[in-house]
């Protein structure tokens, strides 16, 4: 099973939003954080990460980041990872 991110444009109230772009990512993802140029979405149920491009909403790169990640940050250089031990 997979999960998805739904890429939205706006500001307040997510009703107020415009879905731009739903991407399909890992499974149960639980984590996203974005740096600029970049989503990384931590995905628990495949032990994964999600590169996506947020020019062109689509996933570049997947890569395996051990047991149950649930925690993610980026600051466009570095990209750290929280896993459930």
């Amino acid at each position: 099973m997979t999960g998805a991110v739904v890429v939205s444009a706006g500001v307040g109230v997510a009703s107020a939003q415009t879905v731009e772009a739903t991407v399909s990512v890992g499974s149960s993802p639980l984590g996203v954080s974005v740096d600029g140029t970049h989503a990384w979405v931590a995905n628990s149920g495949d032990d994964t990460v999600n590169e996506i491009d947020v020019g062109t909403a689509s996933v570049v790169n997947t890569v395996d980041v051990g047991d149950d990640p649930e925690g993610i940050s980026s600051d466009g250089t570095h990209v750290w990872v929280a896993n459930f031990v």
